[in-house]
């Protein structure tokens, strides 16, 4: 047995007691999905006016735990991305992490060599949904079948985003502007920003 693995358990402990007590108030906004949790991660952060440069990029194992560790107790806000490797994963994560907000971004076909299924990526991805309070947020992927279905896995307010209209926050007008990024029209809440 690696130090590694014998260490595991005690540092899943310790940040499980740490997230109850110390670091209970902050608002942490968990990232799952097949692709994109890093650069989703990198632009909630952003938008939370958190730094980006803490931010390392790593989500399973004893990552999890370590980014837990990490929330500060006069943090309001953090945001943990987590992955998974095998079926089982994501359970004991969720509720280390506690999360109040949950971001799915897609289901996709990496983990088929594992999961098997789309069904079964989502079912263990869907965890985190799951473990989400009742006043807390789902934001999913609504053009997303494998993402979509999730709503009916909480019971945490549900906002969908993407391109498609019945999306709750939705882009029209996408155009590149090479490195100066992106531009597009939002539309939220009854409004559209350019």
């Amino acid at each position: 047995m690696s130090a590694y693995t014998r260490i595991r358990p005690v540092v899943r402990t310790v940040a499980r007691i740490y997230r109850r007590t110390l670091a209970r108030k902050a608002c942490v906004v968990v990232v799952v999905g097949t692709f994109g949790k890093t650069t989703t991660t990198r632009a909630v952060r952003a938008a939370l006016g958190l730094s980006v440069s803490r931010f390392t990029g790593r989500n399973s194992g004893v990552a999890v735990p370590a980014a837990v560790l990490g929330i500060r107790p006069s943090d309001r806000h953090a945001v943990i991305e987590v992955g998974v490797s095998r079926q089982g994963d994501m359970a004991p994560h969720a509720r280390l992490i506690r999360p109040t907000i949950a971001v799915v971004t897609c289901i996709g076909s990496e983990h088929l060599s594992t999961f098997r299924t789309l069904e079964a990526t989502r079912a263990e991805k869907a965890e985190m949904v799951r473990a989400l309070p009742a006043s807390g947020v789902a934001v999913l992927n609504g053009d997303d079948a494998n993402v979509l279905w999730m709503k009916s896995c909480t019971r945490a307010r549900v906002v969908t985003y993407g391109f498609g209209d019945g999306n709750d926050v939705r882009a029209t007008g996408v155009q590149s502007e090479g490195s100066a990024g992106m531009r597009f029209t939002l539309h939220a809440a009854g409004g559209r920003y350019d």
